[in-house]
Order: C-alpha cells, then structure tokens, then sequence
C-alpha cells in the first residue's frame, strides 16, 4: 500500500471498501465518503427511487416482443432494468406497421392531387412531419416545389408550354419533378434564368400590371440580385429611378398589386393617407354594414369591392375585410389558427351564414375542389 494511500468503508452502508490516492496536483483534496455512485443510496428513505421504465420486460410500442436489459444508462433506459423499445421500435414504429390508407380522411390530402391546383398527383409520405403537415402512409399535400407557387396565375398553373416569365417562348418537357416543375408536363421556364424576368400581365379592362403572386396585405413581392423588393417599387425604380427621399408611391389605380409605373405617383406620407381615407376607395365604419342581398343566393354583396373581390373597411384606425367584421359581430372572434371560408365561394359576400372558420388546409383544400369543379363545368 502506497503511504499516502486512503482506505476507508463506504458510508451508504454496501460494506464496500474505498481505496483512494489523492492527486499530487492537489494533496490536500477533501477525501471521498462514498464509493463513485453510492451516494445516492443513503437518500434512499429520503427520496425513493423512481420506478422502472418498463417492468413488464415487453416492447412498448405494442408488439409486446420481450426485451433485453440495458447495459447503461441512456435514452430513457436505466442500467439493469428492461428497454423501453427493440431497435427500431421506436413511439411512431406502432404507426408504420400499421399504416392509414392514403385516402383517409383523416390525412391531409385525401384525394391525393396537389393542392396548388395544378391536378397533379402527389406521391405517398414516408414520415409524419408536423411542419410539412405530411402523415406517413398518406398522400403529401404538394408535389415537390408546388408549395412555392400555389398562388400563381390558372396560365402558369394549366402548363399551357410557354415560358411563363412572358417572353414568348416554349418551353421543354420536364424530366423530373423539381422546382415546380412535374415529370412529362412542359415547364415553368426556359431555364431559370427566365424565373428572374419580368411575368407580369395586363388587365384589359383597367390597364394594371399584374404579377402572378399576390401576399395576403394585396402587394406583391419580388427578387432582384438577391434583394427582395416590393413589385411596384421595383417596376418604378425600373423606370424613373429611386423613390425621392421622404416619399413613398401612392395607387392613383387603388389597387395595391399593380405594378405599373404609370399608375404610380410619388407623395408624401401625409398626402398618400389623406388620399386613402378621404377620396371614398375604402368605406368607413360607421355601425353598419352597407350590402345588397341577392334574393337568388342568399349572399350579401358588400358595397364596394377591391381588385381581388374582397370588400374593404376602416374600422379604429385599420382595414378589416368586410366579411372578417360581420362574422365577428355574429359569431365573436376567428378561433386561432383557423380562418374563413366562403361557403358560396363569393369572396364580397358578408353574410356570416354563408361562412365557415377552417384550418389553411382545409380552406385550400375546398379552393382546389371548387376550381376543378369549375373546369369540369367549362369543359
């Protein structure tokens, strides 16, 4: 035994003995009571110990196979005790031994076309993914890449074979589905260089430039050299040059989309919301709802109408759609998470009858059924 060597019994009662040499760095460590890990054993009346992970040595996840013990503490097994899963088995193992049918609907996409609307078929989900919104077993809601363009105009969505960024020319055969793109059907672009060009369209009737995605606060959104760009700020700057410091560009065609230049002029922050609240575009709310029935529909068409068919109102300072306010008023707040569906797919209808709060799933899920209803009709 060396001299400086220390022996002593462990104090947690084993009757184990403790053989201990301090370190020369630090001779005057205090010495160890307890054997490494015994311990815990004299808080045993204290604080019991917990009970096993699985006492009945079978498989949790509902095979009931028999399980080894494990040999060291991790993953939520304990030395000595049995697993908790075969490998393998894991919680959500149960689920893809047993499956849902793709179909089900109780999966996300029951009918298995791709929800941006293009009628594609979608393939069958290999994982449950809470942010993809994918259920293993079931078809995906998306074919790949369509998730990025659901929004785009019915000429992108059909595939009608021309470059779809407005230059004219046709477009090849794609031979995989990447980037929007599907297997067999003609492509977006030429090649992608061609995403970065302009795709705007003309509105006939009122002369706008419309671009093929529209964000939910009615501006559209674009990228350039990597910057990302409100549409009708770029098209100015295209064409006039940077917004003169302390001015801010005003829709004398009061549509927010339009990103034609000649529709924009260049004011001041107090002169563009003067313009906004005073010249009549968007009605103030002054207690009441102002609508004409429609004694075949039942819908209640709101007074005045934007763009993109919905009614706007003033209300304490902010613009509420017109539909959001009536059901409020009947039916108290939008519950979290969901929003409204229009029932009699008339997007100025106001009559809270006529709505329905859904999840974003279900409301585009019922926006592309009634789209390929549509086009059955038509056809």
């Amino acid at each position: 035994m060396a001299d400086n060597e220390y022996r002593a019994i462990c104090e947690c009662g084993c009757g184990g003995e403790i053989v201990w040499t301090p370190p020369k760095r630090d001779p005057n460590r205090k010495r160890p009571r307890f054997i490494s890990g015994h311990n815990c054993r004299v808080m045993k009346t204290k604080r019991p110990d917990p009970p096993p992970p699985n006492p009945f040595g079978k498989c949790l996840c509902g095979c009931n196979q028999p399980v080894p013990r494990a040999k060291q503490t991790s993953r939520g097994n304990v030395a000595g005790e049995f697993i908790r899963y075969l490998q393998g088995h894991h919680s959500s193992w149960e689920t893809r031994r047993n499956p849902v049918s793709p179909d089900d609907p109780k999966g996300p996409n029951p009918s298995g076309r791709c929800l941006c609307g293009c009628g594609a078929q979608t393939s069958i989900a290999d994982r449950t993914d809470p942010i993809k919104q994918t259920v293993f077993g079931c078809y995906m809601r998306f074919v790949r890449g369509h998730d990025k363009w659901k929004n785009r105009t019915a000429e992108v969505v059909n595939r009608t074979g021309i470059c779809a960024c407005g230059c004219g020319e046709k477009t090849p055969i794609a031979k995989r589905s990447s980037r929007g793109n599907i297997k067999g059907l003609p492509m977006l672009y030429v090649d992608q260089k061609h995403a970065q060009r302009s795709t705007h369209r003309v509105d006939e009737a009122t002369g706008c430039w419309l671009l093929p995605y529209i964000q939910k606060d009615g501006y559209t959104r674009i990228r350039r050299n990597n910057v990302l760009y409100l549409g009708h700020v770029w098209y100015w700057m295209e064409r006039f040059g940077p917004v003169p410091k302390g001015m801010e560009l005003d829709h004398k065609c009061r549509n927010r989309a339009c990103v034609n230049p000649e529709h924009l002029e260049a004011v001041s922050h107090m002169e563009n919301m003067r313009r906004t609240t005073e010249e009549g575009a968007i009605p103030h709310w002054k207690g009441t709802l102002d609508y004409t029935v429609d004694e075949k529909s039942g819908c209640w068409n709101f007074a005045v109408l934007q763009p993109n068919g919905y009614g706007l109102i003033w209300k304490d300072g902010s613009l509420v759609t017109a539909h959001l306010l009536a059901y409020q008023r009947a039916h108290g707040n939008v519950p979290e998470g969901l929003e409204l569906d229009h029932l009699c797919s008339n997007p100025g209808c106001c009559n809270p009858d006529h709505l329905e709060a859904v999840t974003h799933t279900e409301n585009v899920r019922r926006a592309a059924a009634r789209r390929e209803k549509r086009a059955a009709h038509a056809a």
